[in-house]
């Protein structure tokens, strides 16, 4: 007959199976969801930090182009001595300031005037530019830092003759930057000029005499001429930074290292109610000479641009694929259900080989997709970053030259020690500018900065060929910068030169001309930059120019290009990742997958397979639970087999007998349902069966059961496992023999000792005490034979007592009655002492106690009189099988374990092995005749055994047959007094 392929005990298997195997594509899927995430999150915190460091560099080059613009007009005060408003007006117009310096309020300057002179510095003003200032607010102190010059004037009104110096913050930082030589800004500070009132600050540059050492703070403050400053205000000069600020990327600037509301300078996003931003990184950042808490933050939309669906993707098709994995082994598990399968069919496995095999490749390209989209676009934006630092850079350093031409055609041209010392300045603070030039209008350099080492250039006519003379001739015509293509210089270093046109009178006057050393401009420019993850190459019309000293790799779909506009001419910027940061951003994922993919589609082959032939093995196995079942009901014991909830499969008819199921069919039933007392009045079986299902044997050998009609039986039972063919639970074999009678023949014997022992006690003690008392007082009036029979009288009677006394302790113990007086009691002398009692015994015995201590002192928590019956036993056992005149020897020693060990050795016949197991039972002799040569209980050693159990110890014995017998007492010590030096 067919037999079903999948049994309701087959189904628990199947799903472990197919749960076993999906969780190899689950976690498989978990692990690149996992990757995919955090690659996600890494790649928008990269994107994030990006737009944070741009905004920040955005930050620096805007502070240090109105830096510049300072240093300009500083140029222009220092190259002309003095500067009219006329003058002043001109040169803020020719800057453009609105145009070219978003945010800054106008540029001024500010000059230091003593108390005392302040009515003749209104007069001289009156005079040289007919303004009458008023000056204002006075202050108590001599020093007035007066505004003189502010342009544009018509937004700036009130500040035209404001004493800064009126005001803490303004004061330090005017100070600050005459002492140092270096420009500073102020504190948070409100404008008089802005109607609104919202948080600024000032910037001031010092003006020193050109012609004056500059050296040290004291020098400084003799050489200072005046400020040129600029205001501020905060939502002005910061908005716009960059593209991304407001849309992508919220900024908060503090001034000072805390981020309260009375620090705050600049914030772009005023909405509270926004929700949390996913990124943020705050940082103090050193502008000029003052600290600033700069803190960025992402947008919702920032937040919404850099999510996608790629880790969602992953979990979908992961899931998908895992699903299928699931039906696939299901589906092949139950192909043939209903019938056995007797051939194997290798088409199914081959199938599945092939199936999940694509399916591993498809999500393998799905992961190298993913992951080679991510490193693109970390690359992309990576370059594009680069080409915004080299750009604003490169510009800034231009605009710097610029500026300086700037001032030569306002100034109507420069003194050569007030154009030495702008040279310098600007030499000093832009690294990379090796050199500054002028060249005359005959295009001849005249003067250059630094000489030393550029001596060959003064003289040099800049037309040595037809291109240079075209461009150059144009930008003096059209007024506009040109920059050369990438030069090898005679100086021994590549570099490129920026020719900026001048005018004199309204006339060209030559260029101002800086050569940018390219080496050392893209070595401060990427100073900070992530160059050591890139390959940086720089080309102009094809031609490289400059390479990083990294190498990248030469996967061409990771290589991008930028174009870096500079004026005039366009300069080409490729970037690569180099070998290590593919190293460090590529993941083993696509690898991974793939290995594990092709494993998986062997398991699940094998899985096939296997399943097959399993099915073969499962009719198999039924046959043989149907073999068991007619085994066991036939077996001639009370034996019944259960599954793993406790109902029945099978069951001896001994059991139906025993437990009066004969007419009752509960196959398939569980047992507490036949026996429903069972989980209400005897709960704890429940718990013992489950631990038999389990895999624990559990023996007992006697347990009361409480029968449905209220009688109670006493069972012996055996509970022991059985187990499916693939290992798993398959339920428990419960084995019984009720005990009943037996039980009550063993309190009917219990009772008939306890009563026997009982009434011979007293008559025993009674008749010994005659005896005695005969034996004391008629000893020399008895003939010998009188003696002799009242003499053996007398040992029968001491044996009978000795048996009494044993068969009451054996009682006690059964009953749990036996009661022991521990007290710490030093063992040594205690031993000693017994043997001594049991001196005379022994030489009854014709046999002589030798006692070797190894001890001085021993102490243990024992009963003494208890210690000495147990060791009394041993003695005498010890004497009664002791051939005539041998030795008895009693050794005392503490073994490495701290344990007192006692050993009492005679010569006497020795214990057979076959005996040994049976040495410690109740009433057992190996002499076992009716006539007991040797005497005794029987219950000696039993005894012995459960008083030294009681002092935690434990006792043992070796013997061999011919030679004697050791026995042995190992008790824990409290504390020990070794002899030292035994002989």
């Amino acid at each position: 007959m067919p037999k079903k392929i999948i049994s309701e005990r087959a189904l628990p298997r199947l799903l472990l199976r197919m749960l076993a195997i999906m969780i190899i594509p689950a976690s498989l899927t978990y692990y690149a969801w996992h990757v995919a995430t955090e690659n996600l999150a890494q790649a928008s915190q990269a994107k994030f930090e990006t737009m944070a460091l741009e905004s920040e560099r955005a930050l620096r080059h805007r502070m240090d182009s109105y830096h510049q613009a300072l240093l300009g007009g500083r140029g222009l005060v220092e190259s002309a001595g003095s500067v009219s408003h006329d003058e002043w007006k001109a040169y803020v117009n020719a800057l453009d300031v609105a145009t070219n310096f978003p945010g800054i309020n106008g540029i001024g300057i500010i000059e230091d005037v003593q108390k005392d002179s302040i009515k003749e510095y209104i007069q001289k003003e009156l005079l040289n530019n007919n303004r009458r200032l008023n000056i204002h607010p006075d202050v108590s102190h001599n020093n007035y830092y007066i505004i003189r010059y502010i342009e544009p004037e018509s937004i700036n009104l009130p500040a035209i003759g404001l004493n800064i110096a009126f005001e803490k913050n303004r004061t330090e930082a005017a100070d600050r930057a005459r002492d140092s030589g270096k420009a500073a800004i102020t504190k948070r500070i409100l404008l008089v000029q802005d109607a609104q009132q919202t948080p600024g600050f000032l910037l001031l540059a010092p003006i020193y005499n050109p012609s004056m050492p500059i050296n040290t703070a004291e020098q400084r403050q003799k050489a200072f001429l005046s400020w040129v400053y600029a205001p501020f205000i905060g939502k002005n000069f910061m908005n716009d930074l960059t593209e991304s600020q407001g849309t992508t990327l919220n900024l908060e600037v503090h001034d000072g290292a805390d981020d309260s509301e009375d620090s705050l300078i600049y914030k772009n996003s005023t909405d509270s109610a926004a929700s949390t931003p996913l990124f943020t990184i705050t940082k103090e950042l050193q502008i000029m000479q003052r600290t600033w808490l700069i803190k960025w933050s992402s947008t919702a939309s920032f937040e919404s641009q850099t999510s996608n669906n790629e880790p969602l993707l992953i979990a979908v098709t992961g899931s998908f694929f895992t699903l299928l994995c699931g039906i696939f082994v299901v589906t092949s598990s139950i192909r043939n259900q209903g019938e056995v399968v007797l051939h194997r069919n290798r088409f199914l496995p081959a199938i599945g080989f092939c199936f999940i095999s694509v399916a591993t490749l498809f999500v393998y390209n799905i992961i190298l997709q993913t992951e080679n989209e991510l490193i693109s676009k970390d690359v992309k934006r990576e370059a594009e970053v680069f080409r915004q630092v080299i750009s604003s850079n490169v510009n800034n350093r231009i605009e710097a030259l610029s500026r300086m031409a700037d001032r030569w055609t306002t100034a109507e041209g420069s003194k050569r020690q007030y154009w030495q010392r702008d040279a310098q300045n600007l030499i000093t603070d832009h690294p990379g500018l090796k050199v500054v030039e002028w060249v005359d209008p005959n295009y001849q350099v005249q003067w250059v900065e630094p000489l030393l080492g550029n001596e060959r250039v003064v003289g040099l006519n800049i037309l040595f060929n037809e291109e240079r003379q075209k461009a150059l001739e144009g930008a003096a015509a059209h007024d506009k910068v040109t920059l050369t293509p990438p030069l090898d210089l005679v100086q021994g270093y590549k570099a490129f030169i920026s020719y900026f046109p001048v005018r004199k009178n309204g006339e060209f006057d030559g260029f101002i001309a800086g050569i940018l050393s390219i080496e050392e401009l893209m070595r401060d420019v990427l100073q900070g930059s992530n160059t050591s993850q890139f390959a940086i190459t720089l080309s102009y019309d094809g031609a490289p120019f400059y390479h990083s000293n990294k190498t990248g790799s030469t996967e061409t779909k990771l290589f991008f290009s930028e174009i870096i506009e500079l004026h005039d001419k366009q300069w080409s910027l490729s970037v690569t990742p180099s070998a290590s940061y593919l190293s460090q951003t590529q993941f083993i994922l696509p690898e991974t997958t793939l290995i594990i993919g092709f494993v998986l589609s062997l398991l699940i082959a094998q899985l096939i397979f296997t399943t097959q032939t399993a099915q073969q093995k499962t009719a198999l196995v039924q046959e043989k639970e149907n073999l068991l079942a007619t085994f066991v009901r036939h077996t001639p014991a009370a034996v019944a087999m259960f599954d793993t909830d406790v109902r029945y499969l099978a069951m001896s008819s001994r059991w139906q007998k025993d437990y009066g199921l004969q007419d009752k069919n509960v196959i398939g039933k569980s047992h507490y349902e036949v026996f429903p007392e069972i989980p209400i009045h005897q709960s704890h079986w429940l718990v013992l069966h489950k631990r038999a299902i389990l895999g624990e044997v559990i023996i007992s050998e006697e347990e009361p059961f409480l029968r449905e009609d209220g009688a109670i039986d006493w069972i012996r039972y055996e509970l022991h496992p059985w187990s499916q063919g693939d290992g798993s639970p398959g339920g428990l074999i419960m084995f019984t023999e009720n005990i009943t009678e037996r039980k009550k023949m063993d309190s009917m014997k219990d009772e008939f000792i306890s009563t026997v022992n009982h009434e011979l006690r007293t008559p025993i003690t009674s008749i010994m005490g005659a005896l005695g008392l005969l034996r004391a007082k008629n000893h020399k009036q008895l003939d010998p034979k009188s003696e002799k029979l009242l003499g053996l009288a007398y040992e029968n009677s001491e044996r009978l007592s000795y048996l009494v006394n044993d068969i009451l302790d054996t009682e006690k113990i059964a009953a749990g009655k036996m009661n022991y007086d521990l007290k710490e009691t030093e063992m040594v002398s205690l031993v000693v002492d017994i043997v001594e009692q049991n001196s005379s015994y022994a030489e009854r015995h014709s046999v002589k106690f030798v006692t070797k201590n190894l001890v001085s002192a021993a102490y243990c928590n024992v009963d003494a009189h208890r210690f000495n019956q147990a060791l009394t036993n041993l003695l005498s056992n010890a004497a009664k099988f002791s051939p005539t005149g041998e030795d008895v020897e009693i050794r005392i020693e503490i073994t490495a374990e701290d344990m007192l060990h006692i050993s009492v050795t005679d010569n006497g016949p020795g214990i057979s092995k076959t005996f040994h197991s049976k040495i410690f039972d109740k009433f057992s002799q190996e002499d076992g005749s009716s006539t007991r040569t040797k005497g005794g209980t029987g219950l000696g050693l039993n005894i012995t055994k459960t008083i030294i159990e009681a002092f935690a110890g434990e006792v043992s014995f070796v013997s061999t047959v011919g030679k004697g017998s050791t026995f042995s007492f190992h008790i824990p010590t409290i504390r020990v007094d070794r002899i030292k030096d035994i002989a």
